[in-house]
């Protein structure tokens, strides 16, 4: 007698402040929904897909440390990666921010606007391989 396996894998979209779940059933089926704060399921859009996107290229850079890798070892079961290893990488993840920015997704506090602006920056000054 086969045993059915459930696994639900999650990750947080602080911008609608929703889990993002993705849930499969071997053998099954494979379901994607959000969950609220009050723990309300809701319909996993786009647009949420695209803010998660984002935060896990943020969070991903907010666990950085200076190259070493002596600080992200004390995080046990954290590993440490490059999520932005290409210019075309870096294209998607500029045009995520600045989509989410200009719908209004991503709010209009001043902080954001500035960090955002800065991203942009960085992006824009950052020295590119002359080699075609």
């Amino acid at each position: 007698m086969a045993h059915a396996r459930l696994t639900c894998d999650s990750c947080y979209n602080a911008f609608s402040r929703v889990d993002m779940r993705v849930q499969v059933q071997i053998p099954g089926t494979v379901e994607s929904y959000c969950v609220d704060e009050r723990g309300s399921k809701m319909e996993a859009t786009e647009e949420h897909w695209l803010e998660t996107y984002l935060c896990s290229v943020l969070r991903a850079y907010s666990y950085a440390d200076n190259g070493s890798g002596d600080t992200i070892k004390r995080i046990i079961g954290v590993r440490r990666f490059n999520p932005i290893t290409s210019t075309d990488q870096e294209q998607r993840f500029l045009d995520a921010a600045e989509r989410l920015f200009f719908s209004g997704m991503l709010g209009t506090r001043v902080d954001t606007l500035f960090t955002l602006t800065i991203i942009r920056m960085a992006a824009w000054l950052r020295p590119r391989d002359p080699s075609p």
